[in-house]
């Protein structure tokens, strides 16, 4: 009885995997570029955020305020001078568009008859020029702390209920408001005794009405997605574009022995 030899069987060919595409400058300037965007992305949503949750802490009528601190002096007057304000922009956004500054004086002394007013920074400093006061240089609310600029003079030579130039004013006997419509300038702010005697000790509070705070939250929003959407773009873009760049010929093999 004979076989017959199985014929030999012909070596496979070797499998090959696709070369990848490497990667390029361009792809990677790609990933760069939407990282950038992306997290300019996330910021604009969390400064939409901080906006919402700030137009929550609103009052009744409107105005986002400060806690109470107290201002005490034994001069005749207390300033702030370094209030400066520019309106720049389209119309829309001019005078008396950006919302109002509301300014509470209470007397630590219930009796007391207290005066605030806001009025031009140089008219305010030429009142005060010769009159002994404290100006505030340093203010901080988180706890509250106040630092005094003390100026040498002496007793005002006219009440400042007399005075002209005050542009918004609040006088008598216990609690006092202020309401002042915001306006391009340099301003000051002064409290003093409605009689222009000395020593003043009264609870300030501050706060302002942002009229467009809403609409700044829906554009921080928007613009949030906008950067966001197109930061994910160009990441993941060159991701995908990174395909299969073909695929190799197999190297040529030598048949076996028959």
């Amino acid at each position: 009885m004979s076989t017959t030899p199985a014929a030999p069987t012909a070596p496979r060919a070797p499998t090959v995997s696709p070369a990848r595409r490497p990667w390029s400058t361009a792809r990677t300037a790609l990933i760069v570029a939407g990282s950038v965007l992306a997290l300019f992305g996330l910021a604009s949503f969390a400064g939409g955020a901080v906006t919402v949750a700030a137009s929550q802490q609103r009052d009744s009528d409107g105005f986002l305020t400060s806690g109470q601190g107290r201002f005490a002096t034994d001069t005749y007057a207390i300033s702030a001078t370094s209030l400066h304000v520019d309106v720049t922009g389209p119309d829309v956004y001019g005078e008396g568009q950006l919302g109002d500054v509301r300014i509470q004086v209470r007397p630590v002394d219930s009796g007391s008859s207290l005066f605030v007013g806001v009025g031009p920074a140089k008219e305010v400093t030429a009142y005060l020029d010769a009159v002994n006061h404290v100006e505030v240089s340093d203010l901080e609310v988180g706890p509250f702390d106040v630092t005094y600029t003390p100026h040498a003079g002496g007793q005002p030579a006219t009440g400042p209920a007399t005075q002209t130039f005050w542009t918004a004013t609040g006088a008598g006997a216990g609690p006092q408001t202020l309401t002042w419509p915001i306006a391009s300038g340099d301003w000051a702010v002064v409290i003093m005794n409605t009689d222009s005697s000395a020593g003043i000790q009264a609870d300030v509070a501050a706060g302002a009405k942002v009229p467009f705070l809403r609409t700044v939250a829906v554009i921080a929003f928007v613009a949030g997605g906008l950067l966001l959407g197109a930061g994910l773009a160009l990441i993941v873009l060159p991701v995908l574009t990174r395909g299969p760049r073909g695929r190799r010929r197999p190297a040529a093999t030598t048949p076996g022995p028959r």
